[in-house]
Parts: structure tokens; C-alpha cells; sequence
């Protein structure tokens, strides 16, 4: 994917130079001739007015970078979803004049290739609900809630048994914006790929 990424940015570099080098006529041409490969939400209008101000840029000026997110595939069709997070932090960069490059602190991975189920371990009423619904809304596959056998739980855990699901609950932990996550070892009994248990660090949204 690295190297994958790499080659995409030189060739976006190399796209871009070539349209602003080009007079007002050839760059209309070649945005014409790449229509089918790349895309853009600008009117040719404003695409135009763009690439006056920005004649005379060589390589040297271009900077490329990843925005932060995961792939995911739909009928056989594979697209790449950017965290919301991570375009703000990049945009905060590029507005401030710095290079444009975010570290991804986790590997994020589809929230929809893995299962999970929510337990209460916080003792507030309908906390399970609440959380599964949350991580619903953000796309995971939520399969079973419930609660714990005490409410014993201080703050939030994510648990996974199987190493192959470590980047999923700490997708986890990075959707929710609290908790750790914890090696099962055996531990822990659950059917799905990840288990939540709400602590009492979480708080009802109402």
C-alpha cells in the first residue's frame, strides 16, 4: 500500500505540473482528457482560476500525503474511507502553511469486517444500548448487548481474543474516544471477533 500510495502522488504530481505549465486552452484539454480518471466537485470556471494563480510551481512546491482512514469493500468494490478526524488535523496543517502530513496512530480497519458485542459493566441503565447504537451509527457490526455479571469495571475495555483483531478494537477505542484496549487471554467469554465492556468512565449522552 505504501508503495502504492507513493506512485499515486507522483503521478498526481506530475498531472498537476503538466496542467499548470499548460496556457488556459491546454489545461481545459487535459482536465478534459483525464475526466474519466480523476474527478473534482470545482466547476472547470473555478479549476481555471486556480491554476493561473499556481503557474510557475515546480516539483519542489508540491506536497502529497495520505489522509489517515481504512479501506473498505462493497459488492466487490473497494474504496478508501478518509477519518474525519484526520482531513481536520491535515487541513489545519495546510492552512497553517506546514506540510501536510498526518500520523495515523492505528492501524483503522472497515468497522463493518468485524463483529462485536456490548456489555454494561458501568452500572448506568441502558448504557449497553446506548454505546451499541453509537458504534452502529458509525458503521460496526454490533451483534449482541448485555450486561456484566458486576459493575465492577472503573473505565472502559476493549478486549479481543484473536491478535488478527487488535487494529479492530483499537478502531474501536478510537471511535469512542475512551477506553484501552486488552488481550483476552482467555479471560474473557464472547462468540464475536471484539468485546466492549462500558466502564465507569463512560457517560450517558442524555
Amino acid at each position: 500500500l505504501d508503495v502504492q500510495t507513493a506512485n499515486q502522488r507522483a503521478v498526481l504530481t506530475v498531472l498537476s505540473l503538466r496542467l499548470l505549465g499548460d496556457g488556459s486552452l491546454g489545461f481545459l484539454t487535459t482536465l478534459d482528457g483525464v475526466g474519466g480518471a480523476f474527478q473534482t466537485d470545482l466547476s472547470a470556471t473555478a479549476a481555471l482560476s486556480i491554476a493561473d494563480a499556481m503557474r510557475g510551481m515546480d516539483a519542489s512546491t508540491v506536497y502529497g500525503a495520505l489522509v489517515p482512514g481504512y479501506e473498505t469493500t462493497r459488492d466487490d468494490v473497494t474504496t478508501y474511507v478518509a477519518s474525519t478526524d484526520g482531513w481536520k488535523s491535515m487541513m489545519e496543517l495546510v492552512e497553517s502553511g506546514a506540510e501536510p502530513v498526518v500520523e495515523q496512530a492505528v492501524n483503522q480497519v472497515d468497522p463493518g469486517s468485524f463483529t462485536i458485542t456490548v456489555r454494561n459493566g458501568s452500572g448506568v441503565t441502558g448504557g449497553a444500548n446506548q454505546i451499541a447504537d453509537t458504534l452502529k451509527d458509525r458503521g460496526f457490526d454490533v451483534t449482541e448487548t448485555g450486561n456484566t455479571d458486576t459493575y465492577a469495571y472503573d473505565e472502559t475495555l476493549v478486549v479481543y481474543n484473536d491478535d488478527a483483531f487488535k487494529d479492530a478494537a483499537e478502531t474501536v477505542v478510537s471511535t469512542l474516544g475512551m477506553g484501552r484496549t486488552v488481550a483476552g487471554a482467555g479471560f474473557y467469554t464472547f462468540d464475536t471477533d471484539v468485546l466492549v465492556v462500558l466502564g465507569k468512565d463512560w457517560k450517558p449522552t442524555s
